[in-house]
């Protein structure tokens, strides 16, 4: 019998595509997933900015006198814009109503003579982030000093 030696040397071709193949496999996986967590990471970063931006806005509401704590076109009257756009990016709707709390009765009832106890104000900040349109919203009651006004 003869000896039949298996001397092989190097790679095949085929094994050379397949070792390409499952390189160019890993660094796509690897650039999808730098992508997707450059996307995250803005997406967290309008989500900073824009709670950032309802944040100020409350504090500015806050610190008005409570008569002027109201919209410029609407009930309550105040001095508050209903709508803006912050930073070419945000949109900031403000909505404020009277609350009566039917802890001292209810106007409707005839037991509260007045039924704006205190108002409540909403804000909702939108925006298109990397993965579609994302908003959030923040709210506060804002009491007067009085009993009821």
């Amino acid at each position: 019998m003869k000896n039949i030696k298996n001397n092989q040397q190097g790679l095949s071709l085929i094994e050379l595509i397949i070792s390409i193949s499952i390189i160019i496999l890993i660094m796509l996986a690897i650039y999808s997933l730098a992508l997707y967590s450059m996307k995250v990471t803005a997406d967290n970063q309008f989500y900073v900015e824009a709670t950032e931006i309802a944040n100020q806005k409350m504090e500015h509401i806050i610190n008005l006198p409570y008569n002027s704590v109201g919209l410029t076109s609407g009930i309550p009257n105040g001095v508050i814009p209903q709508d803006q756009t912050v930073r070419d990016v945000y949109h900031v709707h403000t909505n404020i109503k009277y609350f009566d709390d039917p802890y001292d009765g209810i106007e409707s009832s005839g037991t509260d003579p007045l039924g704006n106890d205190y108002k409540i104000v909403t804000i909702k900040v939108s925006w298109q982030g990397k993965f579609g349109p994302k908003n959030l919203s923040i709210f506060s009651k804002i009491i007067p000093r009085t009993e009821e006004m």
